[in-house]
């Protein structure tokens, strides 16, 4: 005598919504950075942190993001450098810098390094979470 199984009814997946994204925070602020982090990781991000310029660049040259938010005021290098240096290897990642300096002259200079977007702080990570949103989708 046979036995039938019952199998699983199958479900279609989209292989594209399996895929995490992947998130570089680059901020000297251990609290806000934290923040962020906590956050992000809630919202489905995988995220790395950097605590200056040099481990920022060092992190985007061993790794794939899908977003990079960067601290302008940083040690070692400061933020507006870092996001030259990520858009001469990668023009088309979406970068959100965040930043105390919020004169429009130094949103100016944000931009011209190739910031996608220039937040100033203080900022929840609600909205950045939001402005995540917003750079990837005009991206």
């Amino acid at each position: 005598m046979l036995k039938h199984r019952q199998l699983a009814p199958t479900i279609d997946v989209d292989p594209r919504s399996l895929i995490v994204p992947r998130v570089l925070v680059a901020e000297d602020e251990k609290d806000i950075q934290f923040l962020y982090t906590a956050w992000l990781r809630r919202e489905g991000y995988e995220v790395t942190t950097a605590d200056n310029g040099l481990e920022a660049i060092s992190a985007f040259e061993s790794s794939r993001f899908d977003i990079v938010i960067l601290d302008v005021m940083m040690p070692e290098v400061d933020g507006l450098e870092v996001c030259r240096h990520i858009r001469a290897g990668d023009p088309h990642v979406p970068i959100l810098m965040v930043s105390a300096l919020a004169r429009p002259d130094d949103v100016e200079r944000g931009l011209q390094a190739g910031a996608s977007l220039y937040v100033d702080k203080p900022v929840t990570p609600k909205e950045v979470s939001l402005r995540i949103r917003e750079v990837v989708a005009a991206a």
